[in-house]
């Protein structure tokens, strides 16, 4: 496998422990606790500025062992779980990659919910084994169709969960309480909603998202991209811009896809 391949894929670090419920809920945006009734959550990690540095998978582990998956992006598994783990403290909680499982999509595109057709692979014989790039890849893309974006290693606390929209697809509990970055996401919530919002859009050529990169109105900058997969691209900006001629860094004409509507 290749560093660009290595780099988008997903990889999952598994956190055990008395407390490691208690220790995720006061970290993400999400409300874990609702893993006892779901296998499977969206959430962001958000710094004390309330920027996203990760956009994560939450599942609940199949084995009963009582232990939660978080699945992200490769390259940044790394730095986010070093930066979590500052806040354990004396929290009975463990983590750590657990690479004898992957995640990877089924044979349906991601409609409605987006996260019903994943499927964990591994010592569970249930479950469907596939870690290719490719497998990889084409989750990222309908993930990313359906709103949701898997942002890339140079996006990185650098946008809050509701200019990345993480408000539409369930990603964040505004009735949880206390977690890092909580007063800037609640404020954007009952203030007023972000300007520049994530947009999607297909294009014409297959793009990686290692290096940063603009959305282009004539010749000049138009919006910056956040994440990639293949032939579709997110990136932050307002309604209106998103709906003018645009093309991408060379030249190539992208088509706007819409706009996700908010969940309740």
């Amino acid at each position: 496998m290749t560093e660009i391949q290595k780099r988008d894929t997903f990889r999952i670090l598994r956190f055990s422990g008395d407390e490691n419920a208690s220790f995720l809920q006061g970290q993400l945006t999400q409300d874990v606790r609702r893993l006892g009734d779901e296998p499977a959550l969206l959430a962001a990690s958000c710094d004390a500025r309330g920027k996203v540095i990760a956009v994560l998978t939450l599942i609940a582990c199949p084995d009963g062992s009582g232990d939660i998956l978080v699945a992200v992006r490769d390259a940044l598994s790394d730095s986010w779980l070093e930066q979590v783990m500052r806040f354990r403290l004396r929290a009975k909680v463990d983590a750590k990659h657990d690479d004898s499982l992957t995640i990877t999509t089924a044979s349906q595109a991601a409609t409605g919910g987006a996260l019903a057709h994943w499927q964990l692979s591994g010592s569970n014989e249930a479950l469907v084994r596939t870690t290719t790039h490719t497998a990889a890849t084409a989750l990222r893309e309908q993930r990313l169709r359906a709103g949701i974006v898997d942002i890339a290693a140079h996006a990185s606390v650098s946008y809050t969960p509701h200019m990345l929209s993480l408000n539409r697809v369930d990603a964040i509990s505004f009735r949880k309480g206390c977690y890092t970055g909580q007063e800037v996401v609640a404020r954007t919530e009952h203030l007023g909603r972000a300007k520049r919002t994530l947009q999607v859009f297909e294009s014409t050529t297959v793009h990686t998202d290692d290096e940063p990169a603009s959305l282009m109105q004539g010749d000049k900058p138009a919006s910056a991209i956040v994440a990639t997969a293949d032939q579709t691209i997110g990136a932050i900006m307002s309604l209106d811009a998103a709906q003018q001629t645009l093309t991408d860094a060379d030249g190539q004409p992208v088509r706007w896809l819409g706009v996700r509507e908010e969940t309740d």
